[in-house]
């Protein structure tokens, strides 16, 4: 960019005025300037919203990996339901045996 204004003001400077390679200059310095905010603008936008992770709702197979996990944490907790529900009548049944002389075990 540099070397372009370089170039620019001996070119410039042999053709024509002062004042116009000053203000030809100046234009060029202030469209950058606002290209440059323009482009710092559109990263801070970009970067400021949060990144939307693989499984988001806003995925087309998050619904599925959604209902998946539900299902497996529904069937992990029926199992443990279950499991639960054979150790307090297996204590029950073990109780009663005991009291009835039927010890098992």
């Amino acid at each position: 960019m540099l070397a372009l204004v370089t170039v620019q003001v001996k070119w410039l400077s042999q053709n024509v005025n002062l004042e116009f390679v000053t203000l030809f200059l100046s234009l060029q310095l202030l469209l950058l300037l606002w290209l440059s905010w323009q482009v710092l603008a559109m990263l801070e936008k970009n970067f400021s919203e949060p990144i939307r992770p693989i499984y988001s709702s806003a995925w087309p197979l998050s619904n599925l990996v959604s209902n998946w996990n539900n299902f497996a944490r529904r069937q992990m907790r029926s199992q443990e339901n279950l499991l639960s529900e054979r150790d307090k009548a297996s204590k029950i049944s073990t109780r009663k045996s005991a009291v009835f002389g039927q010890y098992e075990s």
